[in-house]
């Protein structure tokens, strides 16, 4: 498989804060980004039906390598952010999500940031990914109240893109915030 780069324009909307060294701490670089992204893992939790106490869907959560220099999320995110690599990323805890081996009747849920679901050219490599899985599961991707603060308006795309096709849309810690209401 060949190694997937995402549209400058990506790039562009996801402005690094200049203290990002406090974020991903310092001593991170390109390579180890790489490295994170070549053996990161997915977590998975479960999303239990209260009144049946079965589990209806899984949430595939990136995980960095044990061990790494970037094995928690938070920096692992932050990092290939600053290197130019969140695309890269997504699209590999995807490709792993969509390897999991789950029963029918249990959805999958990702999260997914919404400056990549406005990308066409990202959205192309995601759909391809997913049409290539033999038993593709029933998705439902999860938009972060973060979201809908930095840019209703992007949000509203986001959900465009995941209804072509036919995944749903859940907003995840909406009302949180006060000032996610208001938007």
């Amino acid at each position: 498989r060949g190694e997937v780069r995402c549209d400058a324009l990506i790039n562009e909307q996801l402005a690094v804060a200049p203290d990002a060294d406090a974020t991903i701490g310092s001593g991170v670089t390109q390579g180890l980004v790489d490295e994170a992204i070549q053996a990161l893992r997915v977590a998975v939790q479960p999303i239990i039906d209260p009144s049946t106490g079965r589990a209806v869907a899984l949430e595939a959560l990136a995980r960095g390598p044990i061990g790494h220099a970037l094995e928690s999320p938070d920096r692992l995110f932050a990092a290939a952010t600053t290197f130019s690599r969140l695309g890269d990323l997504e699209l590999e805890v995807k490709r792993h999500a969509f390897d999991l081996d789950l029963p029918a009747h249990v959805e999958l849920y990702l999260n997914i940031e919404p400056v990549l679901l406005c990308s066409e050219s990202w959205m192309a490599e995601l759909r391809d990914l997913w049409e290539s899985v033999p038993n593709r599961p029933s998705v439902t991707v999860e938009l972060t109240e973060r979201a809908v603060l930095a840019s209703p308006g992007r949000l509203v795309l986001a959900v465009e893109a995941c209804r072509r096709l036919g995944w749903r849309i859940a907003l995840d810690d909406l009302g949180s915030r006060s000032e996610s209401i208001a938007a």
